[in-house]
């Protein structure tokens, strides 16, 4: 070959060379990541624009510093920071660096802070080794600061929700769509005396009452077939072996498409409440009793004659009450007239009177006379004007009109005539 040729052909490799140079910078240029490659010693022989401009902004424009991480410059005597890897080893970027540059490592990769005059920011690091065993390294950063800032973000959030969650009088919990449940606030443990590996998933059954704990969970599944806002009402052992009942509610957690994602419920301890209710009703209990007594009173006039007195409304639970006394009574104590006294009665409407009227039928049926005393001038036109036909009835103006005229047919069947008047005399003295 002529050395004409010869040359032709050296410039030819030289241009293609160049060329390859030049596609290669462009590539580098190009990323967003900062690229520096080292030799085997550490000196940078190539860095990518990104590299460059990182740099000059983290060094103030100083050229002193940022000639201490450009080209020719020896990368291993400038970099020094130390942070924590994925497994949270405290590592240096020089160590790391120095090992895959010694073939010790097969790469390296390191999350670390780096403090500038713009301000902190974060930057993911790795380090590979050149291929084809000739030693040194292909450096590169990503800048993370914005994920930094996401995740600090994100744990300011869970921070404040734990503070909240846990400072809430309710135990709180939040289960998956399924309904298994994968977190539990402070106060559920600290009521319970459990762990989360006791308690998550369906755990929770063991802290309910045995005799509620299937019921409880029927329905809870029911609840997340249907996705329907859960409410219930249980029992749940503390970690004193006590029982304590709980109002137990549960709203499901809906994505934009309006599926269940997760529910988030609460447990309100109502162990008081419940004791004041139930207290509230013996009290409300021990009234009516009293009331019944004293407003249905069955009163002894004279022999095997009792007489009923009936205050207020003649409505159908309290004419009910009085049936039942009444009976009770005549039946012990084998009493042959009842006189139903409506003196101080209200009778508002037709119903009224038909309750009245099945008293007397009951008192018929158990073989003893009924009267209906008290009957004024204004409850005669009431009973008139609702058109009631009381001719079934034995009926009288007074209590003791009443009562002379069961003496006077009870004389006219017995002697003895003169000593049941005295004795009826002596009764209305």
């Amino acid at each position: 070959m002529k050395l004409e040729d010869e040359l032709t052909e050296g410039a030819s490799a030289a241009e293609k060379l160049r060329e390859a140079e030049e596609l290669n910078q462009a590539v580098l240029n190009s990323l967003t990541a900062h690229i520096a490659v080292l030799d085997r010693e550490g000196r940078i022989i190539l860095v990518n624009e990104a590299w460059r401009r990182f740099a000059r902004d983290n060094n103030g424009g100083a050229e002193e510093a940022i000639s201490r991480t450009d080209v020719g410059a020896n990368y291993l005597q400038v970099c020094g920071q130390s942070s924590s890897n994925s497994n949270g080893e405290t590592q240096s970027v020089y160590e790391g660096i120095k090992g895959v540059l010694d073939g010790a490592r097969d790469g390296f990769t390191l999350e670390y802070p780096c403090h500038s005059p713009v301000g902190e920011r974060w930057f993911l690091l790795y380090a590979n080794p050149l291929p084809g065993g000739r030693g040194g390294a292909v450096i590169s950063h990503v800048d993370i600061t914005e994920r930094k800032r996401a995740e600090a973000r994100l744990r300011e959030r869970e921070e404040l929700f734990s503070t909240l969650a846990d400072s809430i009088p309710q135990l709180a919990w939040m289960a998956d769509r399924e309904g298994y449940i994968f977190w539990y606030n402070r106060r559920w443990y600290d009521y319970t005396g459990t762990t989360f590996e006791d308690m998550q998933g369906w755990g929770w059954q063991q802290v309910h009452d045995p005799k509620e704990v299937n019921r409880v969970t029927e329905r809870f599944k029911r609840h997340l077939i249907t996705g329907e806002f859960w409410e219930d009402i249980f029992p749940l052992r503390s970690r004193d072996g006590e029982y304590r009942w709980f109002l137990s509610r549960a709203l499901p957690i809906r994505d934009a498409e309006g599926n269940i994602v997760r529910w988030f419920g609460t447990n309100t301890d109502v162990e008081e409440q419940r004791r004041v209710e139930q207290k509230l009703a013996r009290i409300n209990r021990e009234r009516e009793t009293l009331l019944e007594e004293v407003s249905t009173p069955i009163v002894p006039v004279w022999r095997d004659v009792l007489a009923l007195p009936l205050i207020g409304s003649l409505d159908v639970e309290r004419m009910t009450r009085a049936t039942q006394t009444v009976l009770e009574t005549v039946t012990r104590t084998g009493a042959r007239l009842c006189i139903i006294d409506i003196t101080a009665a209200r009778i508002v409407d037709a119903q009224a009177v038909a309750n009245l009227g099945n008293l007397v039928s009951a008192l018929k049926l158990i073989g003893a006379e009924a009267a209906v005393a008290g009957v004024t001038a204004a409850s005669a036109r009431t009973l008139v004007q609702l058109g009631l036909d009381l001719s079934q009835m034995r009926t009288h103006r007074t209590l003791a009109e009443a009562l002379a005229m069961f003496i006077k047919s009870h004389n006219s069947k017995h002697q003895g005539t003169g000593t049941t008047r005295n004795a009826v005399s002596k009764n209305f003295r």
